[in-house]
Order: C-alpha cells, then sequence, then structure tokens
C-alpha cells in the first residue's frame, strides 16, 4: 500500500504543487490588476520549469527523511539504552544500572508490573547483547533479528548465519523477476515524464514540423521513392544473376562454394599482414631486377 501511495505521489502531486506554487508566486510578486505569464509564453515556462524542479527536490527530500525518521522512530539498543553506539562497556553497565533502577519490577506499582517488566527484560536483552563482542558486532549488522539466532558464540557464526538468513533473499523466481520488472518499468516511466512534461514534448514536436519548409517536405518524398526504387532495382538484378541456375542444385552448390572461397580470399588478402607480406615480397622482387 505504501509503495502505491509512492507512486501515486509521483505521477499525480509534483504537477497540481507546480501549479499551486506558481498560482502563489504570481500572487505575491504581481501586483493586482497587472497582467500574468500566460502558458504559451517562455516566461510562464521559465518559471514553471523552476518551480517544477523545486517541487520534484523537495518531495524527494521528503520521502528520504520519512523513511529516516521512521528508521529513527523504530529504535535500537543504544537508543533505548541512552548510550553512543561507540560506547563502551563499562558506560553501558553504569547507563543499565540507572534504568533497571527506575524501571525495575519490584520498585513499580502492581497495577503497571506488566510493561515495567516488559520494558525492563528489554534493557537487559539491550545490555546482554551490547556487552557480548560477537553479539553486539551481529547486531550492528544484521539488527535486532540476530536475537533469534541460536546459541552462536562467536563472530563468525553470527556472520555466516546472517548471510545465510540474506542471501537467499537476493534468489528471484521467474515471476517475481516479472513482477520486479513491471514495478521497474512503472517507476522509470513515472521518473521520464516527471523530467520531460507530455506538454512540452507535444510543443517541441509541433515547433519541428512547423519549421520544415513544404519544398524540403516535398524533396524528402523524392529521395524516400528514389531509394525504394533504387532497393527493387537492386533486388531484380541479383534475381537475374541467379537465374541460370535455377533448378540446378550443382551448380547452385558450386555457385555457394565459390561464394564462400571468395569471401575467404578476400578476407586473408584485406588483412593488413597478408598485404604487408605481399608489399615485401613486391619490394624484393624490384629490387632483384634492379641488381640483374
Amino acid at each position: 500500500m505504501a509503495s502505491l501511495l509512492s507512486f501515486f505521489g509521483w505521477a499525480v502531486l509534483p504537477n497540481y504543487a507546480t501549479t499551486f506554487v506558481q498560482n502563489v508566486y504570481y500572487g505575491i510578486t504581481i501586483r493586482a490588476g497587472d497582467p500574468r505569464p500566460q502558458p504559451p509564453s517562455p516566461r510562464y515556462e521559465r518559471h514553471r520549469r523552476r518551480i517544477f524542479i523545486l517541487v520534484v527536490t523537495s518531495y524527494l527530500l521528503y520521502t528520504l527523511y520519512e523513511v529516516f525518521h521512521r528508521v529513527q522512530v523504530e529504535g535500537d539498543f543504544y537508543r533505548a539504552l541512552g548510550v553512543s553506539p561507540l560506547a563502551e562497556d563499562k558506560a553501558i553497565k553504569s547507563r543499565f544500572r540507572r534504568l533497571a533502577a527506575q524501571h525495575h519490577p519490584d520498585k513499580i506499582s502492581q497495577g503497571d508490573g506488566g510493561p515495567s517488566e516488559t520494558y525492563f527484560v528489554y534493557l537487559k536483552l539491550a545490555q546482554d547483547t551490547l556487552l557480548d563482542p560477537a553479539r553486539r558486532f551481529a547486531y550492528d549488522r544484521f539488527g535486532p533479528d540476530m536475537v533469534n539466532w541460536g546459541d552462536k558464540k562467536t563472530m563468525q557464526g553470527f556472520l555466516m548465519t546472517g548471510l545465510q538468513r540474506i542471501i537467499p533473499h537476493f534468489y528471484l523466481l521467474p515471476f517475481q523477476i516479472l513482477t520486479l520488472a513491471r514495478r521497474f518499468s512503472v517507476t522509470l516511466h513515472i521518473f521520464i515524464s516527471q523530467l520531460t512534461p507530455p506538454e512540452m514534448n507535444k510543443r517541441s514536436s509541433a515547433l519541428a514540423e512547423e519549421r520544415l519548409h513544404p519544398q524540403t517536405m516535398q524533396r524528402l518524398g523524392q529521395l524516400v521513392q528514389a531509394a525504394r526504387a533504387t532497393d527493387n532495382e537492386a533486388t531484380r538484378l541479383a534475381q537475374m544473376g541467379f537465374a541460370p541456375f535455377r533448378g540446378d542444385r550443382e551448380g547452385v552448390a558450386m555457385l555457394r562454394k565459390g561464394m564462400k572461397e571468395g569471401l575467404v580470399l578476400g578476407s586473408v588478402r584485406a588483412s593488413p599482414a597478408v598485404q604487408e607480406a605481399v608489399g615485401e615480397v613486391m619490394e624484393r622482387k624490384r629490387r632483384e631486377k634492379k641488381g640483374d
């Protein structure tokens, strides 16, 4: 659902937002009663292009910030304990003792014991994970999923388990590849449509057609007709050249063999090494004639 909303936002919001911001911009910068730039004018298109770039860039930054904010909201063991990712074991233990004194289930009333006990267990798990170098190494790279990876003790064990769990996700079945290709094609289409708005493409094509003079179009038509006639004549001449061999299998076989040999000899004679050798032989013969 989130991906569909993202596609909808990229496809619809930039154009509407650009129109809205451009109207607001004209309302602020142009005095009441003065004429506003209209769509066909270069000034209007220049303003719209700049505002469109600003809107698309702002929306891109917003989507990136949304992803970053979502990651920050989910939290981690370091944030739960209030320590830095570079904190040492001493700082982690000290911070846990302070939090344990505040959230220990024995110091909370009976009515609030459930949530407090759950949070205290989470803090204890965070401390145990960060104090173990191997588990901390795995947590920094694979996230909280490593808590359920059994009784791994070494960094190599956690690393191999993490790779075994991640690598299969990169294998795609044919229908998954097709789904990914469809999604990518839609995204690419939206990206291209945002870079080159349809109205600009229509206008550029219309201007290109207007620039061609009618006499130029007529000459282009004559050139196309001449090219077609030349192609038909070449085909007819080739067919006439093969006419004597129609129905003669032996003759056709000999012709094919001769053509293959001719192509081979032509390629051999055209090679630089052969031409250089032939030139040396000719030069040697000339010298011999001059010596005689």
